[in-house]
């Protein structure tokens, strides 16, 4: 992976700003998508974590 990419998302924005600001570099990091959430915004981390990997899934 070298990029993450949201299309849409019906997060809250606030939230969901902390999560793009970190969840995605985090997942390239470690080019896995078995990443910690965001403290305070777990559900929008967890949503993202998902799409990644159903992503990943579709890929293969």
């Amino acid at each position: 992976m070298t990029d993450i990419k949201t299309i849409s998302t019906g997060d809250t924005p606030r939230f969901y700003q902390y999560v793009e600001d970190t969840i995605p570099d985090e997942i390239i990091s470690a080019q896995s998508s078995s990443v910690d959430t965001v403290s305070g915004a777990t559900y929008s981390s967890r949503g993202l974590i998902e799409a990644v990997q159903n992503a990943l899934d579709k890929a293969v």
